[in-house]
């Protein structure tokens, strides 16, 4: 039954039905279906390998030959299939190799795995067996994939590696259609050369001699010699070929192929070959005497036709395509006849050319072939040349036609460029011809005209400018709407490119001139000053603002450059406008500051103190004229508001510079005024001149002079004023407040505020003084008889306790060294001793609580108590017994003198008396070794009325220390830092206060 089965033909498909484990490919527009277990029309379930093959077809316009589309029907047949057809398989491995469908392997219908290889030809539709075995070898479940010209299988193993096999079956692929190819290949080959061998012993067993006439005794020759000249061009290569076929034969015989009758008739081919190589000699020989007759009449031939074509190269030279002025119509007509011509004497270069190789002279026609050649690069270049001109040409001529706003000059120039590269590549013997050269010339002209044509568009062009063009060129012309690119290239501006440039710059320049102008008069149009009220008053002050001030600053700039440009003549009445209002308002706001602020400050003397008034009654009355014109003025600018009008009117700035005359007057008139107060009390040197003033002016309101009180003496914060007893009483002062720290001191005896300012306050100073020398004697009497430190620190002030502290120092330790001549060796160590001691006791008491002002007393007394204790110990260890000793004399030593009645600070040969400047309750400086140091140079500095200036980096004390100095001596220390507003003046007043 299976035997009956197989046998049976196959039902008709006509259409691939149900189907499992088939193979699908897509070729050449179609679809390819081969094998799987399929459903036939009839029902029938069997294992098939039937091709159908599968067309796109569009509904209503039949067959779709690009293949599948949307919507596209497909149309099934059966392929016909020849060669060596695959057995019915399924799920096999299928894919598209160099267009050609390709199987492997699969099950067929008993369930085996095949291992074989089939490859289909979808154009002729013939199968091919590539490679076949009986599947022995295979593994189980293997996987399996095309790459490429190979096949890889995959599958597991018993080992812990997996079984990988690769089949390389493109070299089988080639091996299987080499064989076939080849037989047929040797085939072709020997009856080739055997049909060769027996039409050139034909020809050359013909005599030329035999020739009824000279004609036909020359054709026979030129057939023979044909055939020898093909004989000797071949040979090598039928030599080789015939070793070549040898070895094919011997090759295709050991694959198994019959190739005996190849061989004999290479045996044959080889035997007429030799036949051929033996008449070649023969032949030659019989016809010499034709040979010798025909090369004569072949040379002579040769030599007329290398001189006509020598005339010819002459004639060619002076053609009309290389003058420009042909045109390219009448230069493409000459150079098809040029063509035409070229090509007849090149068929009979081709005749002569094969007689001379026939009869072995080639090189007598190397000239003329060298003379035609040239010919014909020439008219190939020269054609090349036309072809740019005539797109150079059309292009220009495109170019032309377009209307002056429609002109794209970057587009232009670029495109330009291009084609004048273009030409620029053409070779060396166009460019000698006078069609380059002008053509060349002519797109320079258009290159450099480009540039200025664009320069011509620029929005700063104005009428005059167009009309300096038209003078440059003489040229009128009219820019409309009809004006082109034409129009302005006819002026040849190549020829004016400089003056050109020159009217377009200036045209730039003008134009931002102008926008300049516009600019600066829109600013100043709307630009009004900024006022401010002067004090508690209606009046408005005026200023222009920062931001104001620098743009008038720039406009001037500008202005100025545009008054230094070439090109100031068509604005230059406008510029000079400008230049007069800028200017007048530069001069006004600058004059006008500095009268207000002067006004402003002599306002309140001149005005408001009646002791100006009476000390300066003439100044005073001037100053009441300038009070008005400054207020008028004022009013002014603020009814104007507008800076450009207030300053540009008449007589304002000739006003002014009189106000401002008048001021100076006034301002010197008081600077001696207030020279005078400095001189009666010199502090005010070291008052600014505003505080001064204020001073002054306030100088019958104590309370407010009050105000400035710590300018004057640097650590009172203000006194303590009593108000009289009627209201023309004049007030009291009863003692001061400190500004540094927290301390508060009356005065001894009150002291009451009368007369002019600089009086009172130098009574003040005085007061100040007289207070502090006489609590400081009392303080040293109770120091003598105090309880406790404690108590005795609560009631004295920080500077008193120190001074006191200092001179107790200096009192015992005299007592030391008295004590030491009279042989007490343990003084100095007791009195050391009993300064640490109370240097102890002092430490405790500052960590009791104690108010902030006590315990400011009691560092300042330990910082200094401390120094004196390393004094005791420096001394002790040096063992300086005399009270003369340079270590003991180098120390600051106060002392009492009751006769003076007054302290007295003695270092080494220097001695001061105390100052009794106020200090107030501020921390006081550790003395170090290096102060000692400083201590003994500054003040020998004093002594003799010289200079001291303390050396060292930054931040290492010089200041500080002269300030602590200062403080030791009791002295007024004012500090100055080097500035560049000081001058010759500012200097003067420090060295007169």
């Amino acid at each position: 039954e299976e035997e009956e089965e197989k046998d049976s033909p196959l039902p008709p498909l006509t259409h691939p039905g149900a189907r499992m484990g088939t193979g699908v490919a897509y070729v050449h527009g179609k679809l390819f279906l081969f094998g799987g277990e399929a459903t036939h029309d009839n029902g029938q379930n069997l294992f098939t390998n039937v091709v159908t093959v599968g067309v796109a077809v569009t509904p209503e316009k039949g067959p779709n030959p690009k293949g599948f589309d949307k919507g596209d029907e497909v149309h099934w047949t059966v392929g016909v299939v020849t060669g060596d057809i695959p057995c019915p398989r399924a799920n096999f491995c299928l894919t598209v190799i160099e267009d050609k469908i390709t199987i492997y392997g699969g099950q067929n219908k008993a369930g085996d795995n095949l291992d074989d290889m089939y490859q289909l030809d979808p154009n002729t539709m013939e199968w091919s067996c590539m490679y076949c075995s009986n599947g022995s070898t295979l593994p189980s479940q293997p996987i399996i994939s095309f790459v490429q010209k190979r096949l890889f299988s995959v599958a597991p193993s018993r080992s812990s590696y997996d079984d990988v096999r690769v089949l390389d079956f493109g070299k089988i692929a080639e091996q299987s259609s080499f064989v076939p190819k080849m037989t047929a290949r040797v085939t072709e080959e020997l009856d080739r050369m055997q049909k060769f061998n027996s039409s050139a012993l034909g020809n050359l067993s013909i005599d030329p001699n035999q020739g009824d006439t000279e004609v036909k005794q020359r054709d026979l020759l030129l057939k023979v010699n044909s055939c020898i000249y093909d004989f000797k061009q071949q040979q090598p290569e039928i030599e080789l070929k015939q070793d070549v076929l040898r070895d094919a034969i011997v090759l295709l015989q050991k694959h198994g192929v019959n190739m005996d009758k190849s061989d004999t008739q290479m045996n044959e081919v080889v035997d007429s070959w030799g036949s051929v190589k033996k008449q070649v000699p023969v032949a030659r020989e019989l016809g010499l005497r034709v040979q010798e007759r025909e090369a004569l009449k072949i040379k002579n031939n040769i030599n007329t036709y290398e001189n006509a074509r020598k005339m010819y190269a002459f004639e060619f030279g002076k053609k009309p395509l290389f003058d420009y002025v042909t045109g390219v119509d009448a230069a493409y007509k000459n150079i098809i006849q040029g063509r035409e011509e070229l090509l007849k004497a090149d068929h009979e270069l081709e005749e002569l050319g094969r007689y001379a190789r026939i009869f072995e002279f080639p090189e007598l026609m190397e000239p003329s072939k060298a003379i035609q050649d040239r010919c014909h690069q020439e008219l190939k270049q020269m054609l090349q040349m036309w072809h740019n001109k005539d797109m150079i040409t059309f292009q220009l001529d495109e170019w032309n036609k377009t209307l002056w706003d429609d002109i794209n000059c970057e587009d232009m120039d670029d495109r330009a460029k291009v084609y004048f590269k273009q030409l620029r590549a053409t070779e060396k013997f166009v460019k000698g011809t006078n069609a380059y050269t002008v053509t060349e010339q002519e797109l320079k002209n258009f290159l450099a005209t480009i540039p200025l044509v664009s320069d011509l568009r620029h929005p700063s062009m104005r009428d005059r400018h167009w009309t300096m063009l038209m003078d440059l060129t003489g040229v009128k012309f009219v820019i409309d709407e009809k004006f082109k690119l034409k129009d302005l290239l006819d002026l040849k501006l190549h020829s004016f490119e400089d003056d050109v440039g020159e009217i377009v710059n200036r045209a730039q320049k003008e134009e931002k001139m102008e926008q300049a102008l516009k600019k600066i008069g829109g600013t100043w149009v709307n630009l009004e000053f900024v006022f401010s009220q002067h004090k508690d008053t209606d009046l408005q002050l005026v200023k222009l603002s920062e931001e104001d001030f620098e743009t008038l600053e720039d406009h001037q700039l500008q202005i100025q450059n545009m008054m230094g440009s070439r090109y100031l003549s068509t604005f230059e009445a406008e510029v000079t406008g400008w230049q007069t209002k800028l200017s007048g308002i530069s001069d006004v706001v600058t004059i006008m500051n500095e009268i207000q602020r002067t006004w402003a400050y002599l306002e309140t003397l001149f005005i408001g103190s009646e002791e100006v008034k009476k000390e300066l009654p003439e100044d005073t009355a001037r100053f009441a004229e300038i009070d008005i014109d400054v207020k008028k003025v004022l009013s002014d600018f603020f009814t104007d508001k507008n800076a450009a009008i207030a300053c540009n009117k008449n007589g304002v700035f000739k006003l002014l510079e009189d106000t401002q005359h008048k001021l100076e007057l006034c301002e010197k008139s008081l600077a001696n005024y207030l020279e005078q107060k400095r001189r009666i009390f010199p502090r005010f040197y070291f008052v600014s001149t505003s505080d001064l003033l204020d001073i002054l002016s306030n100088g019958n309101a104590p309370d407010k002079v009050n105000f400035h009180l710590p300018k004057i003496i640097a650590a009172v914060d203000h006194l303590d004023i009593t108000p009289g007893a009627t209201s023309t009483a004049r007030p009291t002062a009863t003692g001061f407040e400190s500004c540094v720290g927290i301390e508060h001191i009356d005065f001894t005896t009150p002291l009451k505020i009368e007369g002019r300012v600089e009086y009172y306050l130098q009574d003040i100073q005085d007061r100040l003084i007289d207070s502090l020398r006489k609590i400081l004697y009392t303080s040293i009497k109770s120091f003598e008889a105090k309880a406790t430190v404690a108590e005795w620190l609560k009631d004295t002030p920080n500077q008193i306790i120190l001074t006191v502290s200092l001179l107790d120092f200096t009192t015992c330790m005299t007592k030391v060294f008295t004590d030491m001549t009279a042989g007490d060796d343990k003084a100095l160590e007791n009195y050391w001793k009993g300064k640490a001691a109370g240097l102890v006791s002092l430490i405790d008491l500052v960590r009791t609580d104690l108010s902030k002002a006590d315990r400011m007393k009691t560092m300042c007394l330990i910082t200094l108590d401390a120094h004196s204790r390393d004094i005791s110990l420096k001394l002790l260890t040096n063992g300086v017994d005399d009270i003369n000793h340079f270590e003991w004399q180098s120390q600051l030593r106060f002392e009492w003198r009751e006769k003076e009645g007054d302290c007295f600070i003695v270092i080494v040969d220097a001695e001061f008396r105390y100052g009794f400047e106020y200090i107030g309750n501020g921390a006081r400086l550790v003395i170090t070794p290096l102060t000692d140091r400083i201590y003994v140079t500054a003040t020998q500095a004093l002594k003799l009325s010289m200079g001291c200036a303390p050396a060292g980096p930054a931040g290492t004390g010089k200041t500080e220390t002269t300030k602590d100095l200062g403080a030791m001596l009791a002295k007024c220390i004012y500090v100055f830092n080097c500035a560049p507003e000081m001058d010759y003046k500012s200097m003067g007043d420090i060295w007169k206060g």
